[in-house]
């Protein structure tokens, strides 16, 4: 228990530079896409323009996570599957009233990072 407790004291706590050596670790600029799903919101146009902007603010668990770059942004249909007659399937637009106040969107986003090698199970 000891031994595990001075290695993670080794490679996560920082030194005298103030950074862990997990932070010191090269960061390359990653682009990743996102689906946000049910966004509800009184003015959804208003949203959609505020994700538009240059940067946002990234918080992950109540802490400042750091920034990045919002590169495109793409509303998402909200579509539901009506049966019909004759045994089919038809994809139509959502009727509900409340469907307004609802948005699903791909948000790409930008910034530096590390990227794990891929995991082997």
């Amino acid at each position: 228990m000891i031994i595990l407790m001075v290695a993670v004291g080794i490679f996560v706590l920082p030194g005298s530079s103030g950074k862990s050596i997990l932070a010191q670790a090269n960061a390359a600029s990653i682009e990743l896409t996102t689906i946000v799903r049910g966004l509800n919101v009184l003015d959804p146009q208003v949203v959609l323009d505020e994700f538009k902007a240059e940067k946002t603010n990234i918080i992950i668990r109540n802490q400042p996570a750091g920034q990045v770059e919002v590169v495109n942004v793409q509303e998402l249909p909200r579509n539901l599957a009506v049966p019909q007659p004759d045994g089919s399937v038809k994809s139509l637009p959502d009727p509900r009233p409340e469907s307004n106040y609802s948005r699903d969107m791909l948000l790409t986003l930008k910034g530096r990072g590390i990227s794990p090698p891929p995991a082997w199970f």
